[in-house]
């Protein structure tokens, strides 16, 4: 339900609030203690209108979050085909994101999110605005991504997604 504390758990969890009280491990780290060597682990998907630089294009969004990643140069422009591929976003990859539907812009930071591989991915109600076939496929992907050993932190309102 709303106030649960969903979206505070994904945050302390993935680093970006320390707890008040107690402990939290991820991936075998003290989040409160040990923040830096975790981030480049995990990935995370908040969604909404944050996050994002709407001036510019989808790809380049995920070029600037590739650097950010320090991912190898050489391999930058086949993994952002790939992640885009991914979420479908490949037509739409060169408009600006201000362009873009809510829905297209969960797909871009699902995009972000898996642009790194990381072993731990943090879901934060991920089909919140999208369609209904655009929140199959990304259940679907999440399936996929899960079977592929991916371990998946999904928050959601919908019993039917947990």
């Amino acid at each position: 339900p709303n106030g649960a504390g969903k979206t505070t758990l994904t945050k302390i969890l993935s680093t970006l609030l320390l707890p008040t009280s107690g402990t939290a491990r991820v991936l075998g780290r003290d989040v409160s203690r040990e923040g830096a060597a975790i981030r480049p682990l995990i990935g995370l998907v908040l969604g909404g209108e944050r996050g994002l630089y709407n001036r510019v294009s989808g790809r380049e969004n995920l070029r600037y979050f590739a650097d950010l990643y320090g991912l190898p140069s050489g391999s930058v422009t086949s993994r952002i085909r790939e992640v885009l591929d991914l979420v479908g976003l490949t037509e739409a990859a060169d408009r600006r994101v201000e362009e873009y539907s809510r829905g297209m812009k969960q797909k871009l930071h699902l995009a972000r999110g898996l642009l790194h591989r990381p072993p731990l991915l943090f879901l934060d109600e991920p089909t919140i605005g999208l369609d209904p076939r655009s929140a199959r496929e990304l259940r679907k992907l999440v399936r996929t991504l899960s079977s592929e050993g991916v371990s998946i932190f999904l928050t959601t309102h919908y019993m039917f997604e947990a």
